[in-house]
């Protein structure tokens, strides 16, 4: 029996351990694989970063600019996640590697509104940013993890806070260009 084993071994690995052919094949498909797709994502073009897109609301009002700060509101990316903001909001986030009591400035606004306007950023909205200040630095609630396994005798329950910031917004800024302003669609 042990003879037969080591037959069959011998056919698929070879007397060495490894059979070149067979293990070849999936190792050799794998790099084809790979060089195929870095040519395909180098003849994809990246499409160049524009100008922010202003949308009126209203034809006949128009844009009244500067805006009061309490009636601007933006939607900005922090940490992969997108939060609407508006001023004097709370924020909960996943922690953020600053003291209690700093402030910080996000930069990477996807949208800001207001009565009047939209401004819609391709991909930003450069001429955008959020200031807020950091309140606290803390730990979640506690999340009950219980695993259990039917007739096998286990059971494991354990707890889970996640490490949090919390976010006072301060201000929303939004100064857009002349030319974005002059170049505004109405909906």
């Amino acid at each position: 029996r042990r003879q037969r084993q080591m037959c069959i071994r011998d056919r698929y690995m070879g007397s060495s351990g490894i059979n070149a052919e067979y293990m070849g094949l999936p190792l050799e498909r794998k790099r084809r694989y790979k060089e195929l797709k870095k040519q395909r994502l180098a003849t994809i073009e990246k499409r160049p970063a524009e100008e922010e897109k202003i949308v009126a609301h209203d034809a006949e009002r128009g844009i009244e600019f500067p805006v009061a700060p309490e009636n601007i509101f933006a939607v900005f990316e922090l940490a992969g996640t997108q939060y609407k903001v508006t001023m004097d909001d709370k924020l909960i986030c996943n922690r953020l590697p600053f003291e209690v009591g700093e402030k910080v400035e996000f930069d990477k606004v996807l949208l800001v509104g207001t009565k009047d306007y939209t401004s819609v950023g391709r991909p930003y909205v450069n001429s955008a940013r959020v200031i807020a200040s950091i309140e606290e630095q803390a730990r979640s609630k506690k999340l009950i993890v219980y695993k259990k396994e039917r007739r096998k005798s286990y059971q494991r329950n354990y707890g889970h806070r996640q490490p949090i910031t919390v976010l006072h917004i301060d201000q929303i800024v939004h100064t857009p260009t002349e030319q974005a302003l002059s170049d505004y669609n109405f909906v």
